[in-house]
């Protein structure tokens, strides 16, 4: 346990790296889509699975409440 020198708070250390958060993508057919909330985790999962060699298409809701991740065939 790491703790400041000026206050002595505890200072928490950094996460440990998750693996496997996107095992399930292989699971999914052709016509299946996620939806996400910000840019940033539509930007990993679509690098996920074009590292998986999964054909898939991203777009933004039109009414901007969101972002979809579709598998194509």
């Amino acid at each position: 346990m790491r703790r400041c020198k000026c206050c002595g708070q505890v200072i928490q250390g950094k996460p440990f790296r998750i693996r496997g958060k996107w095992t399930f993508l292989e699971s999914l057919t052709a016509g299946d889509a996620l939806t996400f909330d910000n840019e940033q985790e539509k930007e990993r999962a679509r690098y996920a699975a074009r590292k998986k060699n999964i054909p898939c298409t991203t777009y933004k809701h039109d009414d901007g409440s969101g972002y979809s991740l579709v598998i194509s065939s």
